[in-house]
């Protein structure tokens, strides 16, 4: 890093009991020098609330750089350095911690509207909230998933008949402190860092020269999320990693 900028912790979570697996995002984060920390790797998955939120702010109990960046670790693609990164997050953050956007709702359709509300002026398509990223300072991060853990409790009291997975998704939790003002974090409506790319079609984007151009938004992120359910957002990673990675998707880490 250069004067002036900060040293910024990279980590994701994802099952890999041997620690052999060096997955997509681990990869492109290598052709810049950047290390990944999955401190997941031994856990299996039991709900966003305690195989994601719950460790990560563990984890950033050992974290001494002052910013920390959390990615998604099975499904994204890296595609810029960290300065690139720093350099982006300093101009939209607002000295918040930045999550993504998405472009559809989840989980709570019925609150749809509040979020479009939020995005205010904003004329990017993406209205709603993507926590495949999180990136700020790490003492705000700490901050701000106290904040989030912390109120889980209450909305189970408040959100009675609410499905377990629903109540204690991550995506979800963010929505709720968010519109209830209990958190303020400047969302990427713009995909400036992360572009997730659930629900788009492939004539939404190109890539080119390994970059992603994103037409929805006129950007080029330095993150791509391949995340979705439909059978075209599964089929993606291969096809984005072959302009993205030269079609290398995953590979076993050497013993």
């Amino acid at each position: 890093m250069g004067r002036g900028q900060k040293m910024i912790h990279v980590c994701t979570t994802y099952f890999d009991p041997r620690q052999r697996c060096v997955g997509p995002l681990e990869f492109s984060a290598e052709r810049f020098g950047v290390s990944v920390s999955n401190f997941g790797w031994n856990d299996k998955f039991d709900g966003f609330l305690r195989t994601k939120l719950i460790p990560l702010r563990k984890h950033l109990d050992s974290v001494r750089a002052n910013m920390t960046m959390f990615v998604d670790g099975n499904d994204t693609i890296l595609t810029s350095t960290l300065e690139a990164i720093e350099k982006t997050w300093e101009k939209i953050s607002h000295s918040k911690v930045v999550i993504g956007s998405e472009l559809v709702v989840w989980p709570y359709p019925e609150l749809e509207q509040r979020q479009v509300a939020l995005a205010g002026a904003s004329k990017s398509p993406y209205k709603f909230v993507d926590t495949g990223l999180m990136i700020g300072t790490t003492n705000d991060l700490k901050r701000l998933l106290d904040i989030v853990i912390d109120s889980v409790p209450g909305y189970e009291e408040t959100m009675l008949g609410t499905p377990k997975h629903i109540l204690e998704d991550d995506v979800g939790l963010f929505v709720l402190n968010m519109l209830d003002e209990r958190i303020d974090v400047t969302i990427d409506y713009g995909c400036e860092i992360i572009a997730p790319l659930k629900n788009t079609d492939t004539n939404d984007y190109n890539v080119v020269d390994g970059k992603l151009h994103l037409h929805l938004t006129g950007t080029t992120p330095h993150i791509v999320h391949c995340n979705g359910h439909r059978s075209e957002d599964r089929r993606r990673m291969k096809q984005v990693s072959s302009g993205l990675l030269g079609g290398v998707k995953t590979k076993v880490r050497k013993a």
